[in-house]
Formats: C-alpha cells, structure tokens, sequence
C-alpha cells in the first residue's frame, strides 16, 4: 500500500508525513495505536492508501464551480447529504448515478487528476 493525493508532490507527503509521524505518538503508544493515530492524521490532510499497483491509475477529483478543488470538509458533507438524500437503495446500480447528479446540483463536477 502506498499513500496519494491528487496534485501533491513528493516533498508534499514527506512534510505531511512527518507532522503525522509526530503527532502520532509512536514512541509513547503502542504501535497499532499509533498507526491508526498516524493513519487519521494523514486521511484528514486528503491523502489516501491505495495497493501499490493501482498507484498510477486515473484518479477523479471534484471541483466546485469555479474550478478549484474542492476542501475535503466541504466536499464529505456535501456527498453526506447527498448520500442520505436518495430514495436509492446503497446497493443498487442507480445509487451511484444519483449521488453523482446530486452532487452536480450543488455545482461539483468530477473530473480526472493531471499528472
């Protein structure tokens, strides 16, 4: 498993990295504890693990209206809401299709990463 972020360099994830690594605790916890600490830090900055070999795949991010990416506080409770505003059941083949369209509505568009 590796870490990504769309658009980060890097020098991007070895700042990151180390901000989590110290705030993690992995001296003073014990080591599960500290990888889930670690793993929360590194999640809340927008970065996510992924297996090795889909590391350099096409990644989608969302975009507001204006073309800037979308804040990862902003955009979880924008597809929160959209989530739970579907009559759609989770595990049907429109679900996916409706939290796309919903989020749409509120002016994101998904498009894929530049590398």
């Amino acid at each position: 498993m590796v870490w990504v972020k769309p658009g980060a360099t890097d020098a991007d994830f070895d700042q990151m990295r180390a901000r989590c690594l110290s705030q993690a605790g992995i001296a003073d916890l014990p080591p599960s504890t500290a990888m889930a600490h670690f793993g929360a830090c590194m999640e809340s900055d927008g970065w996510m693990r992924v297996p090795k070999e889909k590391a350099n795949e096409p990644r989608f991010i969302w975009l507001k209206s204006d073309g800037t990416p979308a804040p990862s506080t902003e955009l979880e409770a924008a597809k929160a809401e959209c989530r739970t505003s579907t009559s759609d059941d989770p595990n049907s083949p429109r679900y996916p299709v409706r939290v796309l369209q919903c989020m749409q509505s509120k002016g994101y568009r998904l498009v894929e990463e530049d590398k």
